[in-house]
């Protein structure tokens, strides 16, 4: 379903286009935010705010925006706000260790990856290879030239396909 169809049914209020656009977009969702925040349970109650706050203002969305750069740039946005307010507590320190269980399909994968590439490169792959996004959308999203993303990507390949190479 193209975006500009899929806003128009969002508006319309159709349950079952709110039910596909939260299918497709809750990993993506949930990676944006363990991303910033690396607190699973603390990225699990943005990803729900997210969506929240995305489907309260559905109204106000043009036809022409493109959904899964909107979606990925507003769960940063509020990771961020979240991780700014908590950095301002004295009860909150980043030496959180967790369990990371998989209710979320692609985690494992983006967990291994964050431990492999430096966080440029598992961002960047992460988003092409299992968020399908575009090396124009990831330039886009992480405000760098298309050469930057695409040079970084296949760099990133480069030292997995070795990691993977040795066995290790």
């Amino acid at each position: 379903m193209r975006d500009a169809s899929m806003i128009r049914k969002l508006k319309l209020g159709r349950q079952e286009t709110f039910a596909k656009f939260f299918d497709s977009y809750k990993n993506l969702v949930f990676y944006e935010c363990n991303n910033i925040l690396h607190d699973r349970m603390d990225a699990e109650d943005v990803a729900q705010e997210v969506f929240v706050e995305f489907f309260n203002h559905v109204d106000e969305l043009k036809e022409d925006t493109n959904l899964k750069l909107y979606i990925a740039s507003l769960a940063k946005k509020r990771a961020i706000d979240l991780y700014r307010k908590k950095a301002k507590s004295p009860l909150y320190y980043t030496d959180n260790i967790e369990s990371y269980g998989d209710p979320y399909t692609k985690v494992d994968v983006i967990l291994t990856l964050d431990h492999l590439l430096e966080d440029n490169e598992a961002r960047i792959v992460s988003l092409k290879v299992l968020y399908k996004f575009s090396f124009k959308e990831i330039a886009l999203d992480m405000g760098l030239t298309l050469g930057q993303v695409q040079g970084t990507y296949y760099q990133a390949i480069k030292k997995l396909k070795k990691h993977y190479k040795k066995g290790e």
